[in-house]
């Protein structure tokens, strides 16, 4: 018997040390500093948008990362930011004028000219766009808006309150936020499917929830106080009014800004007080009805100095985009390849030996 377990330890410290190795090469290889700004947004291709440091003055601006340089898309004359990309390269985002008084939400069509969605009036913002180009948004008065074009909008219905905005939609024109409660006081998650009306879909008893995302699937991730206001945490729809809290680090702060269509959710989460300290950029993914939380911060190299902070995006590849702190406190946006770890052939080749210690030492007991 002794032998038996010699062998199934050493199998065992060779699996761990060969599946360690693994983890590192998948981990440690598929983390990228995009440098100084934020990223927002990014689609199937890996293209990233966001809002970068403008080198020529004090403002910053949209950007569009296809690799680590950014490019800046241009302006209105203010700040700029872009917040979303879909497939086929269509970016939307926000823009104030030169004189920075009114916002403008904004399109960039494959090139670096932005282009004013129309029906505003005074100010708005696009927040998402789906990938056959309906873009969500809200415009002047805090009115959540769809554009199906550049110049056709419809205004988007809300629950009795003063402001409601349209942060995410889906491939088939689903469309998720919040809206004001009657006398403006608290918000509610909601959603629009296909009308004007929409529905709400409940909370943890506080005074404030939000959607931020909104897969193919219809899944939808974003926001929602308990009761007493208390704690603030990531919370899942799936189908229902009744939201399923996506586990944090511990702390009484979570938000859940993505999801994609394979179910992985994306956002932030604090490991103690109530925002205190930095936030940690985390993955959601979904399991029996509930969730199991990932800390980003675990996938990359502690050697770096570099603290994921927000995680804001994630495509169907498992691609990740966020912001957080590099190692001289400064903020740069992220891209970190989420892969599970995968057997190397040196994690094989060892399984196959303690296997067959195993069989060997079987054997031999047998015969002693």
């Amino acid at each position: 018997m002794l032998h038996f377990k010699s062998a199934v330890v050493a199998l065992s410290v060779g699996l761990a040390f060969a599946s360690g190795f693994s983890q590192l090469a998948n981990a440690y290889d598929n983390f990228t500093d995009l440098g100084a700004g934020e990223a927002l947004g990014i689609n199937n291709l890996g293209q990233v948008v966001g809002f970068s440091d403008d080198p020529n003055n004090s403002a910053y601006q949209a950007v569009l990362w296809n690799g680590t340089t950014p490019i800046f898309l241009g302006n209105l004359g203010g700040n700029s930011q872009a917040n979303s990309i879909n497939n086929t390269g269509q970016i939307v985002g926000s823009s104030l004028n030169s004189s920075k008084t009114v916002n403008q939400a904004i399109l960039w069509n494959s090139t670096t000219t932005p282009t004013i969605l129309g029906g505003q009036g005074a100010g708005g913002g696009a927040n998402a766009i789906n990938n056959v180009g309906q873009v969500v948004g809200s415009i002047t008065g805090g009115q959540a808006t769809l554009w199906k074009t550049t110049n056709a909008l419809t205004v988007l219905g809300g629950i009795g309150g003063t402001f409601t905005n349209a942060i995410g939609i889906n491939s088939s024109g689903q469309v998720v936020g919040y809206s004001y409660n009657p006398g403006d006081v608290g918000a509610q998650a909601v959603q629009w499917n296909g009308t004007s009306t929409p529905t709400i879909l409940g909370g943890l008893g506080g005074t404030i929830s939000s959607a931020a995302g909104i897969n193919n699937s219809g899944q939808v991730v974003g926001l929602s106080y308990s009761s007493g206001d208390a704690t603030e945490q990531a919370v899942l729809w799936n189908g229902t009014s009744t939201p399923t809290v996506l586990s944090g680090l511990g702390g009484t702060w979570s938000v859940a800004s993505a999801i994609n269509n394979s179910g992985l959710a994306v956002g932030y989460s604090y490991n103690f007080g109530v925002k205190t300290g930095l936030g940690r950029a985390v993955m959601w993914t979904l399991q029996n009805g509930g969730s199991v939380v990932t800390d980003l911060n675990t996938l990359i190299n502690p050697a770096l100095g570099f603290t994921l902070e927000v995680a804001t995006a994630i495509n169907d590849k498992g691609q990740i985009v966020g912001y957080g702190k590099n190692s001289l406190g400064q903020t740069d946006a992220f891209e970190l390849t989420f892969a599970a770890p995968v057997p190397e052939p040196e994690t094989y080749e060892m399984m196959l030996i303690g296997l067959g210690l195993i069989g060997y030492m079987v054997r031999r007991k047998k015969k002693t």
